[in-house]
């Protein structure tokens, strides 16, 4: 019987690394795992992973068929601003250069085995800063992958 795991968002982690760099498309395991990976202070986040579809309808037919195709991964988070955090600084300059940053969101540690994380090199399409008169500055972030994407199982 498999083991079933039951999460709150406190056992969920965000990560960054400088260093993911898939030798080749499509990522594999070996890729994650030579990464250097460091958690990000993240309020709260969203994965968004939604997939076109295609509709494969004929006429004769009374039902339509559809089938899945390409996957949008999409993620909203929230940063605790903190202008030392070197992976803050690593999403910032992926925002305001157009490049990308390596992030991975795990449902544990992600050296630990079970470790599950979609992970890619991601593109910074929102950097938006909330600063209430009575509580901490947050970051708010989208991403969308942008290459090297792989859902990573440490086995």
């Amino acid at each position: 019987m498999a083991k079933v795991k039951e999460l709150t968002g406190l056992d969920v982690l965000t990560y960054w690394a400088s260093d993911y760099a898939p030798a080749a498309e499509p990522a594999v395991a070996t890729d994650v795992e030579a990464a250097t990976w460091a958690a990000l202070c993240v309020r709260d986040e969203n994965l968004n992973m939604p997939a076109g579809t295609a509709d494969l309808s004929c006429r004769g037919r009374r039902v339509r068929r559809r089938k899945s195709t390409l996957q949008d991964w999409t993620a909203t988070f929230q940063l605790v601003y903190d202008s030392s955090d070197a992976g803050q600084t690593a999403i910032r300059t992926a925002y305001l250069t157009g490049g990308t940053v390596g992030l991975a969101f795990a449902d544990q540690d992600i050296a630990l085995v079970d470790a599950e994380a979609w992970v890619g090199n991601w593109a910074v399409t929102n950097f938006s800063t909330a600063r209430p008169l009575e509580d901490g500055v947050i970051i708010d972030i989208e991403v969308v992958v942008a290459e090297g994407e792989i859902y990573y199982t440490n086995a």
